[in-house]
């Protein structure tokens, strides 16, 4: 991030700085293509990873058993430029509910709502993980941007 930031001039230093509340910083597609190309090459974006799991019960009504069944629906992390694509791209994956914590610090993950299989009563469920590429976590604004673009529930009380 410290080269990506050293490369920006001071006015495009304003996309990407947190401290600076009255400026945008979070890079869009069209902010991201309006950098020279030497910015774009430093820039590495973001990374999105996806699981799920499928909670099944057996027939009879009375059984508190059931099965669990989790893996990695995108396992290796997917690369995006800009918060705007990457919302675009997994806003129709899921019904996306909640952050994982009501205080967040910038390591959460996004839970979805849980999708039932009417044929074989299985109810799957998504945990979006949206991580920067450079190491750094995610920012005020950028959780704030994920919240509203996803149209999370609840508010993004961001403690840091």
């Amino acid at each position: 991030m410290l080269k990506f930031k050293k490369l920006l001039k001071e006015d495009e230093f304003k996309l990407t700085n947190p401290s600076n509340k009255d400026d945008m910083s979070v890079l869009t597609e069209e902010d991201f293509d309006n950098l020279s190309p030497e910015i774009q090459k430093v820039w590495e974006g973001y990374d999105m990873t996806m699981a799920y799991e499928i909670i099944s019960w057996p027939e009879e009504e009375d059984s508190e058993d059931y099965e669990e069944d989790r893996g990695w629906e995108i396992e290796e992390p997917q690369n995006f430029k800009s918060l705007e694509e990457l919302c675009k791209q997994v806003g129709y994956d899921a019904t996306w509910l909640e952050w994982s914590s009501s205080h967040l610090t910038g390591d959460e993950w996004i839970s979805s709502e849980s999708e039932e299989d009417y044929q074989t009563g299985e109810h799957k469920t998504y945990n979006l993980f949206i991580k920067r590429a450079d190491g750094e976590k995610l920012n005020k604004e950028e959780m704030e941007y994920i919240h509203g673009e996803l149209g999370l529930h609840g508010r993004a009380n961001y403690v840091g």
